[in-house]
């Protein structure tokens, strides 16, 4: 290697090093795959551009982000890539996102999975009409609030804590034996007879469920409640 392509790695390691510790504001609503939408302070204007996807994102309080339809990051991560749900582009973050109390990330539009395989922290709201996956650390905290229109899936070794009162529309996946549910609030099945917890790859929930976390699943005659103790 010559001293001028030493040089040019050099510079390129650290841009590279600088737009990847870089944190990303919401400046107001809009659309996550839009320059104008992030700023670097909680207060600057917009058009820092958008989010590489291991960036720290932050959602500000009383703004809404979109994920639009088409918009993706990523194929399938290799831990469950091995099954028939995968095959397609997804929008992935691998970075740290936090929701703040008061501002939400939605995806309206699109059959691409929301898939976060580093630490989320979210304290507003999301609203999901697709599938999420966690293969992260991933905390849904007390003042939030969850919209996930269909399955959630803990995959990969994740931790999910959940401590609101959670209603499940569909399926909750368990892939691996390495993914834990945890948290202070429940589960709650609100179409017993078309929804249930999935177990792939030898997992086994009532191990990977920390001890007093409440599944509730309504039925004809009235709650069943699944306690893991």
């Amino acid at each position: 290697m010559s001293i001028y392509q030493l040089i040019c790695f050099i510079l390129l390691v650290c841009i590279y090093q600088i737009s990847n510790g870089q944190t990303y504001y919401s400046a107001h609503s809009g659309e996550w795959n839009k320059a104008t939408t992030w700023t670097n302070s909680e207060n600057g204007p917009g058009g820092l551009g958008v989010p590489d996807p291991g960036a720290t994102v932050i959602i500000q309080s009383h703004h809404v982000i979109n994920l639009p339809d088409k918009y993706t990051t990523g194929t399938m991560p290799e831990e469950i890539a091995a099954h028939p749900i995968s095959g397609k582009s997804h929008f992935i973050h691998h970075g740290k996102l936090t929701i703040n109390k008061g501002g939400t990330l939605q995806k309206t539009k699109g059959s691409a999975y929301v898939i976060f395989t580093g630490e989320t922290n979210i304290k507003g709201t999301i609203d999901l009409n697709t599938r999420l996956y966690n293969l992260g650390d991933m905390i849904i905290f007390p003042e939030a609030t969850a919209n996930i229109e269909k399955e959630v899936v803990l995959a990969g070794k994740s931790s999910t804590a959940i401590d609101i009162d959670f209603k499940a529309k569909e399926d909750i996946f368990f892939i691996g034996t390495y993914a834990f549910l945890c948290g202070q609030g429940s589960i709650l099945f609100e179409a017993p007879e078309n929804v249930k917890i999935q177990e792939f790859d030898n997992a086994n929930p009532t191990d990977q469920t920390c001890a007093g976390f409440v599944i509730d699943q309504n039925d004809n005659s009235g709650k069943l409640t699944i306690e893991f103790r």
